[in-house]
């Protein structure tokens, strides 16, 4: 988490996940170096541990295809990996995120619906709720859009600034909802990546990047809200 999402040099964490890569290939701690490496477009990084750890490889594979930015190809890679029992956070995110973007809206909410995210107090735990919510609003349901929306605003209402777009997000939604005003249209393309509320993160989604978040040494632990 703290490489992911911004709170660790780069330098230092390409170091370590080299590390770890060329020593000790099997730690569980790469996984989180598949949406790292994807970013970076660091294939070589990515053929390497699928060759080294073969475990697992429509997953690495699906990751892959996002460091090529093969859209179409990492679709169907996460799509067959989720099928057959995936549950990866980080994957699963990704992979709805791609269907949101294939125009189906209403299986990547129910894949997001379908599991909760761990519970631990991790910012990937409100990045989920957050997708969820935006997924929600371009469906109309306003109701599970402002149960995950107000989710992010009181988890973060005292957050580090670089979430604070996030917060600032959420709290026009709600401001938006709870006025009756219209929803915003997921066929305009409102509906994106996680970091879509930061100007490095617009940029790098013309790309089909996943825009980095970095951690919050606020995090206030919270009940998750249950869908439905």
């Amino acid at each position: 988490e703290l490489a992911i999402w911004g709170n660790v040099p780069a330098a230092r964490a390409d170091s370590v996940f080299a590390d770890w890569l060329a020593n000790h290939p099997e730690t569980s701690g790469l996984n989180a170096a598949l949406l790292w490496w994807a970013e970076r477009r660091d294939t070589l990084a990515l053929k390497k541990f699928i060759a080294l750890v073969p475990e697992r490889r429509p997953l690495r594979e699906a990751f892959l295809a996002l460091a090529r930015r093969d859209t179409a190809v990492a679709l169907r890679e996460f799509t067959t990996w989720h099928a057959a029992g995936g549950a990866d956070f980080s994957g699963t995110l990704a992979m709805t995120q791609l269907m949101e973007r294939a125009g189906n809206l209403k299986g990547a909410l129910a894949v997001l619906n379908g599991r909760e995210p761990n519970d631990w107090p991790i910012p990937s735990q409100v990045i989920w709720t957050l997708t969820r919510a935006r997924f929600s609003e371009g469906l109309g349901d306003r109701a599970a859009a402002t149960r995950d929306y107000q989710f992010v605003a009181d988890v973060w209402q005292h957050a580090d600034v670089q979430l604070q777009p996030y917060v600032a997000e959420a709290h026009a939604a709600l401001k938006r909802l709870r006025g009756g005003k219209p929803m915003r249209d997921a066929s305009a393309g409102s509906v994106v990546w996680p970091g879509s509320a930061n100007a490095a993160g617009d940029a790098q989604m013309k790309e089909l990047a996943l825009a980095p978040v970095a951690p919050t040494r606020h995090f206030r632990r919270l009940s998750q809200p249950t869908p439905g």
